[in-house]
């Protein structure tokens, strides 16, 4: 089933939580979250925020995804490396 998303690539500067109220408000149907620095940081992620993010989705009745993107989570000094 095809699910119109949002991505958190579009919403840099808002917190996860954020994200997904707006993009429920504006009729999309999930988000497709690229974990960076301040968007769910891998290095630093807690259970706790992960399960907060899913039950709010569920809540708000939203799709979720992975988006693997980040510029510069892997090597801090080269865009998107390695790839």
């Amino acid at each position: 089933m095809f699910r119109l998303a949002y991505n958190t690539n579009g919403l840099a500067h808002h917190r996860v939580v954020d994200a997904l109220r707006l993009v429920a408000e504006l009729g999309y149907e999930g988000l497709s979250i690229t974990p960076d620095v301040g968007q769910l940081d891998p290095y630093r992620l807690l259970a706790t925020e992960v399960a907060d993010v899913r039950s709010i989705a569920r809540d708000l009745g939203l799709a979720l995804s992975i988006e693997t993107g980040a510029r510069f989570l892997l090597d801090p000094a080269h865009k998107h490396r390695p790839n």
